[in-house]
């Protein structure tokens, strides 16, 4: 819908100035004639922007009939902005078409991803960017799959270009914090989550518990990392923990059985 109103306001514009520009592209003067050109090439690169599509600029077209390479040379400038706009209409039209592509392969993806395929639904987002690059819930919801099959990377990456598309994505920043929490990368995951609440301060309650998970497995890997430690150095030395001053009561019980089998023999 964006899409389609931007394009009317170039079209509104285009037909706004067109009386200036032909009177220009038919003066006398050469520089005004080549200002003139200038900002006709310009009316055609802002309707490249918002259409998604990369044109020559030399061209209304990448592949023109041949009239319309020699529209901006002809006697009647007015045929140039029917071409444009002319163009304009077949790549709405086109962007269209590749939408509904689109939109169709991410429904089938949410299907396999609601029947826990992860991997069929990887496909089908992967297809439906090859349909449209620019879809940002493709992005998302690849990156969710993702995370899923523990391609947490990926998921990253994912998110990256989702908040390309748009900078405020939440899901973006939801899932790669998610993400960088399975990689441990604590501070980075904790930074995802306030964003959040920086874009939607509403989502507090929901973010405070994702903020609670990151602090408790910090914590949890600060202890184990600890505890590995102490268990290496009692094993070296076949001394009791609480002899070296730990607390055994303290002790993850894994780490404490570990230390007691090793010295079991």
């Amino acid at each position: 819908m964006m899409q389609q109103a931007n394009l009317t306001t170039i079209s509104v514009s285009c037909c706004f100035y067109s009386g200036e520009l032909i009177k220009d592209l038919n003066s006398s003067d050469e520089v005004t004639q080549q200002n003139a050109l200038k900002a006709a090439n310009g009316y055609i690169a802002v309707s490249d922007e918002h259409c998604g599509t990369k044109v020559d600029t030399t061209r209304i077209n990448t592949n023109p009939p041949a009239s319309a390479c020699q529209t901006l040379q002809s006697d009647n400038p007015a045929d140039f902005f029917k071409v444009m706009e002319k163009d304009a209409e077949i790549r709405r039209v086109r962007r269209l078409e590749q939408e509904k592509k689109a939109t169709a392969l991410k429904d089938r993806g949410n299907e396999a991803y609601a029947k826990e395929d992860y991997e069929t639904a990887v496909k089908y987002y992967t297809d439906g960017l090859t349909e449209l690059r620019d879809m940002q819930p493709l992005y998302t919801n690849r990156a969710q799959a993702f995370i899923k099959l523990g391609k947490y990377q990926e998921a990253i990456r994912d998110c990256e270009w989702a908040l390309e598309c748009n900078e405020g994505c939440i899901k973006a920043y939801l899932h790669m914090g998610k993400a960088y929490l399975a990689l441990k990368k604590y501070n980075e995951s904790r930074m995802c989550f306030e964003k959040i609440l920086q874009i939607k301060p509403g989502k507090e309650n929901l973010i405070k518990e994702h903020l609670n998970q990151v602090d408790l497995e910090e914590r949890q890997n600060q202890e184990l990392s600890a505890g590995a430690g102490v268990v290496q150095r009692s094993c070296r030395s076949h001394e009791d923990p609480s002899a070296a001053g730990q607390a055994v009561s303290a002790w993850p019980g894994a780490l404490l059985l570990l230390w007691r089998i090793y010295n079991s023999g």
